[in-house]
């Protein structure tokens, strides 16, 4: 939160049975979420440059700071916040994340692609009492305004003990302020571990 009370936020809107992130600017201290929705919001430092812009308010002029574009990590940040609370709170929204031109691969699982199709695979995982945490998160634009966001943390389901993962998420706009997961790649690290002493016993 700024001195000046602008506030920069991610939101998810559904659309077309779709969530989709989407990066706004609000001169509000305060701001309305619908249930479905999740909502939260991070603060930028106060030495980064702002231009003016005019706005109207209850018929009066008003000076709003205009938000610099984010970076592509604190994006990045914003969305995997955002995502893992949805999965651990609800988890049978989280396919609205993806679109019909998704792919999705979870650990040792064959590719599945469409919205419809990575939501039955997300019902199998059974993701019940779901807890994440995260350990890092790194970001980078790629082609065509595009993100990719790698995450490293820990998850846990149920009473099971955490599990250490790799996510690897590429965002594409759909517009030049909104983005959908298009790819998703999921995998645990005991496993890919595992196998790779196993192999190695072999050979």
């Amino acid at each position: 939160m700024r001195e000046d009370g602008l506030v920069l936020r991610n939101s998810f809107h559904v659309t077309a049975n779709r969530l989709e992130v989407t990066v706004l600017a609000s001169a509000y201290k305060s701001h309305f979420c619908p249930r479905r929705i999740a909502c939260l919001q991070w603060s930028f430092s106060s030495n980064m440059k702002m231009e003016g812009v005019g706005d109207v308010i209850n018929g009066r002029a008003n000076e709003v700071a205009k938000t610099p574009q984010p970076s592509p990590k604190e994006i990045g940040r914003e969305f995997v916040r955002q995502y893992y609370t949805m999965l651990s709170e609800r988890p049978q929204d989280v396919f609205r994340f993806y679109s019909h031109e998704s792919y999705f691969v979870h650990d040792t699982d064959q590719p599945v692609q469409g919205q419809q199709k990575i939501q039955k695979a997300i019902e199998r995982l059974a993701f019940i009492d779901c807890k994440a945490r995260i350990y890092t998160v790194s970001g980078t634009a790629t082609m065509n305004n595009g993100l990719v966001i790698q995450v490293c943390g820990e998850l846990s389901i149920g009473d099971n003990p955490g599990r250490r993962f790799l996510q690897t998420f590429i965002l594409c706009p759909q517009t030049p302020k909104k983005y959908y997961v298009h790819n998703d790649v999921f995998q645990w690290l005991d496993r890919a571990f595992g196998d790779a002493v196993i192999q190695s016993q072999k050979s």
